[in-house]
């Protein structure tokens, strides 16, 4: 059980609420349901939203210092229950709403619903009601301090892995040939501007690492850089991951998690394969695109981030819009600054400063600076076709 669940259960041995409940204000005019007690708690409204622009008699409660007593008849005239839709309610019934506040600040609401008329005369009851949507909101501020800390840890973790323009590969943007120089030159010529960036070519070509090199060299380089691989993302898990959700939107969720567009929030997020997202997904990117705006899976709060989305694929995107497996819209999003950047065995002379590069990274691990190419390796290396590129190599 759940602190607010055993503050309300606290409350239901004051008074015999047939419907207790604990709402989060989610922004200025959308109530949450965090948890809900008594016979009429079902899984409905455990996962209920209240619009306050459609009761005003309940935004005047909770504009008051502590509880406040509603007429049920005059909510069912005037204005809805708030948990009309999920449960059943005369309209002649003891209805109760408190606010919780925090610093001064309105965060929630405590609710308390009995089929039983006239229950809330007692001052002194009011008062103890009061009491515990105090301690409630100390918990909703707690455990909001607690969500942000995490998602702090999360940008944190993620950038810390990602604080190095070399991929996992330690190949950097190593090369001579004029192929690879006038992909780095489009890569350094774009770096500075906010546009978004569609990395082409073969996979193991190293579009990572020229995402990487790009952030390392725009505005935004001590800001986070996250890069996510689309291609094992699919129908729900893609929103979830990319967007967050909300807790109580799936089977697990069990808190609110933040998506990688927040945790990159300022920085720079990496679209790896971005031509396997599934549909949903390319619909809330192209949003996000044309707005920095989304929202969570299962939640209705809008949320403006600031992202620089450089996005890559080995696949031939405009045959896929042609076959409709991507959005054409989003396509044109995506390329307004197309790079390729050139297979292996096209870029002549580079296979052995790569080995070379990569060489003198394992001499350093390794503690052996005697540690050479023999000649016959240096032969078999340049006569390898690379079909796997330079990821084969590293």
């Amino acid at each position: 059980m759940s602190w607010l669940e055993s503050i309300l259960e606290s409350v239901r041995e004051l008074v015999p609420a047939d419907l207790a409940a604990v709402l989060e204000l989610e922004n200025e005019d959308t109530l949450r349901v965090l948890a809900a007690a008594g016979p009429l708690a079902t899984p409905r409204v455990e996962h209920l939203r209240v619009d306050l622009g459609t009761r005003p008699a309940l935004r005047a409660a909770l504009a008051g210092d502590g509880p406040a007593v509603l007429d049920g008849a005059h909510l069912e005239h005037d204005e809805p229950d708030p948990y009309v839709e999920v449960v059943t309610l005369p309209g002649d019934h003891s209805c109760l709403a408190a606010p919780l506040r925090t610093g001064g600040r309105l965060v929630g609401a405590m609710t308390l619903d009995l089929l039983q008329c006239g229950v809330f005369s007692s001052e002194e009851l009011l008062r103890a009601i009061g009491a515990f949507a105090r301690l409630a909101a100390m918990v909703i501020a707690e455990h909001r301090t607690a969500e942000r800390l995490s998602r702090d840890l999360e940008s944190l973790a993620a950038a810390a892995a990602d604080l190095s323009p070399e991929g996992p590969t330690g190949t950097a943007l190593v090369g001579r040939s004029r192929p690879w120089l006038e992909a780095v030159e489009r890569l350094r010529l774009v770096a500075p501007a906010p546009t978004t960036v569609l990395l082409l070519g073969e996979t193991g070509t190293g579009k990572e690492q020229a995402a990487r090199a790009v952030h390392q060299w725009s505005p935004r380089a001590a800001r986070p850089f996250l890069a996510v691989n689309c291609s094992v993302l699919t129908g729900q898990m893609a929103v979830a991951e990319l967007f967050g959700h909300e807790r109580g939107a799936f089977t697990g969720a069990d808190r609110r998690r933040a998506g990688r567009f927040e945790l990159a929030d300022g920085g720079t997020l990496f679209l790896d394969e971005v031509a396997e997202l599934p549909a949903e997904a390319q619909a809330m990117l192209l949003r996000v695109l044309q707005e920095g705006a989304f929202e969570r899976l299962g939640g209705s709060s809008t949320v403006h981030v600031d992202v620089r989305v450089l996005a890559a694929t080995h696949r031939d995107l405009e045959s896929e819009v042609a076959v409709g497996r991507f959005r054409d819209d989003l396509f044109f999003r995506l390329a307004g600054f197309p790079v390729r950047l050139p297979p292996l065995r096209e870029r002549s002379g580079d296979v052995l400063l790569l080995a070379q590069h990569l060489l003198g990274r394992l001499r350093e691990h390794l503690g052996m600076p005697g540690l050479a190419l023999t000649e016959g390796a240096i032969r078999r290396l340049e006569a390898h076709p690379w079909p796997g590129n330079v990821r084969e190599l590293g």
